[in-house]
C-alpha cells in the first residue's frame, strides 16, 4: 500500500504539473507515455506463444489516436476542460469501488471483471457529478448544469468502459497487469485505459 501511495503521488505530481504547463513538455510527456504504451501493448500480443496481430494492430490505433485526442484537447479545449474530464474520471473510479464495496450486488459484467457491480457502476456516475458540480463553481466549463449533467455523464459512461476494455484484452491475453512501470498500480494502459476510451468517445460528441 505504501508503495501504492509513493508511486501515485509521485506520478501524478509529474502528470499534472506537465498538463498544467501545457505546450511542447506536454507533447513530449504524451508521446513518451504512448510509446510505453506501446511497448506494453506489444508485450501482452505479440511477445506471447500466441501471437494476435489483428489485436495489436487495432489497439495501436485505439492508444496512437486516444493520446493524440487527449493532447488536441489541452490545446484546443483548455486545461480547465481537460482538468474536468480527469475529475470526472477519477471521481468514477473512487465512487464505483467504495459505493461497489458497500453496496454492491449485481454483478456488472462478471466474465470481464467479477468485482464490478451495477451498484458501483451507478455509485460513480453520481460521484462524478458530485465532483463536476463544485469544479463548474470554481472554474465554469459549460454554460449550463444540464450541458455539465450531459458531459459528465457520457465520461463517466465512457470511461467504465474502457476500463472493461482493457480488462477484456487483459482476460483474452492472460495478464493481470498490463505492465509494471509503475509500482503497485501496474502499467501505463492500466492507468489510461479510461480516459482514452472517454476521449475516443468525446471527439464523436459535441464536446470536442
Amino acid at each position: 500500500m505504501k508503495e501504492r501511495i509513493v508511486t501515485g503521488i509521485i506520478a501524478g505530481i509529474l502528470f499534472l504539473g506537465a498538463l498544467i504547463w501545457g505546450g511542447t513538455v506536454f507533447m513530449v510527456l504524451s508521446c513518451f507515455i504512448c510509446g510505453i504504451g506501446l511497448k506494453e501493448l506489444y508485450q501482452m500480443t505479440l511477445s506471447k506463444e500466441k501471437k494476435n496481430i489483428i489485436l495489436f494492430i487495432l489497439g495501436s490505433v485505439y492508444v496512437v489516436m486516444g493520446f493524440y485526442l487527449f493532447f488536441q484537447a489541452r490545446n484546443e479545449q483548455g486545461l480547465a476542460f481537460v482538468l474536468l474530464v480527469l475529475f470526472s474520471i477519477w471521481a468514477t473510479d473512487s465512487g464505483a469501488y467504495f459505493v461497489g464495496r458497500k453496496w454492491g450486488k449485481h454483478k456488472l459484467a462478471p466474465s470481464i471483471s467479477p468485482n464490478k457491480t451495477i451498484e458501483g457502476s451507478i455509485g460513480g456516475i453520481v460521484v462524478a457529478w458530485i465532483v463536476a458540480i463544485f469544479f463548474q463553481f470554481i472554474h465554469p466549463v459549460e454554460q449550463n448544469l444540464l450541458s455539465l449533467f450531459i458531459l459528465v455523464t457520457v465520461i463517466s459512461v465512457a470511461g467504465q468502459v474502457g476500463d472493461l476494455i482493457e480488462s477484456a484484452v487483459k482476460r483474452h491475453v492472460d495478464v493481470k497487469d498490463s505492465g509494471n512501470i509503475l509500482p503497485g498500480h501496474g502499467g501505463i494502459l492500466d492507468r489510461f485505459d479510461s480516459l482514452l476510451f472517454v476521449f475516443l468517445v468525446l471527439i464523436c460528441t459535441p464536446f470536442l
